[in-house]
């Protein structure tokens, strides 16, 4: 309970720090889909500023956590993988938060262990999303 409660700390208060253009979202919403919305992230992940960024939109809220779900929750192998093009992303968008989110999250992933090869050949598929 006592590790929950210091994640909540992080992810709610300080994660914020790193989100500047952004109002922060209302948890108290009466938009019946991001009540779902934040009801499924309480329950199974974090109603966090980089879960809530597309509050703005809650159909996009809706989707981003749908997929979102699947790579967290429901299928977390390979995640490693997924955190490597996060991160190759964030560094293409020059958003430092977000490399530094998604290199904790590979990290954290056991991206260590990933192989050589296979990172470098991703990372090269996500830096090339900036050139069609």
């Amino acid at each position: 309970m006592m590790m929950k409660r210091i994640e909540n700390l992080i992810f709610r208060h300080a994660a914020q720090q790193g989100i500047r253009h952004l109002a922060r979202p209302d948890l108290a919403s009466d938009d019946p889909t991001l009540r779902a919305v934040y009801r499924q992230l309480a329950e199974e992940f974090q109603t966090a500023p980089p879960m809530t960024l597309h509050a703005s939109a809650p159909a996009l809220l809706a989707g981003y956590w749908h997929a979102a779900r699947e790579a967290y929750v429901v299928n977390p192998a390979g995640r490693a993988l997924r955190e490597a093009v996060a991160a190759e992303v964030s560094r293409l968008n020059t958003c430092p938060y977000c490399q530094t989110v998604h290199a904790g999250m590979f990290a954290a992933a056991g991206g260590h262990k990933a192989e050589g090869a296979d990172l470098r050949a991703l990372r090269a598929w996500a830096a090339a999303t900036l050139s069609p």
